[in-house]
């Protein structure tokens, strides 16, 4: 019998889980469950906005096949994902971890065909500094894919991104990405912590279609609105 009284206090408010406040996260209370910012509008399946024109009209995402997002990047995830990043926040890792699998277990119908799941990488250096890739990390608990990190490299290190308007990321993005390997009508799935302006999935699907893939679907747990 698997117990469920591990964690006992709510990750998010501290409150005591009692048997009545336990939620569908085993490090969550209902109360902070309850309002968690799920992406649960229809969005684009290009860029991953809210928009009102059938069509979009984002350069960037011209190489993208699907978008799909688990939240927006509101607190308290917005809180998570920073102290896992810049604080080594490992138990706000696991807290994401869990949402990731349940979107992997959840979303079958989306892996299908999909031959390659890449994290986006970090450059050596930064790798170096920060001791781990946070989308790597995130990416630890799902078993539906293999995660590979060798195909996709970042060969350049650029800016930290966070503050940067959508035409400096996209200046310091030029040639940052390598694809190692022919994708040749193959299916890739990118996956990423955040999305703000969209440059950098935006680059690394250029990148993937130009190295032969006829499919790149891009997956983040926070978009921005």
């Amino acid at each position: 019998m698997v117990l469920k009284i591990i964690p006992i206090w709510c990750f998010n408010c501290s409150m005591f889980i009692t048997d009545n406040l336990r939620s569908e996260s085993p490090y969550l209370c209902q109360k902070c469950y309850e309002t968690l910012p799920f992406i649960d509008s229809s969005i684009c399946r290009k860029c991953g906005l809210s928009h009102k024109t059938s069509e979009c009209h984002h350069e960037w995402a011209e190489s993208i096949s699907g978008f799909h997002a688990i939240f927006s990047y509101q607190d308290p995830v917005h809180k998570w994902v920073n102290s896992l990043k810049y604080s080594q926040n490992f138990f706000a890792g696991k807290v994401l971890q869990r949402f990731v699998q349940q979107w992997f277990e959840n979303n079958s119908d989306i892996l299908e065909g999909i031959d390659h799941l890449l994290p986006v990488p970090v450059h050596l250096l930064r790798l170096r500094k920060r001791g781990f890739n946070q989308a790597r990390y995130l990416l630890n608990r799902q078993k539906s894919l293999p995660v590979d990190s060798s195909i996709l490299v970042k060969k350049k290190q650029t800016p930290q991104q966070a503050g940067l308007s959508a035409e400096e990321r996209k200046n310091h993005l030029d040639g940052a990405f390598e694809v190692r390997k022919s994708l040749e009508g193959q299916g890739v799935l990118v996956f990423d912590d955040v999305c703000t302006t969209g440059q950098t999935v935006g680059e690394i699907s250029r990148c993937l279609y130009e190295a032969g893939a006829a499919r790149v679907e891009v997956l983040v747990v926070c978009r921005t609105e």
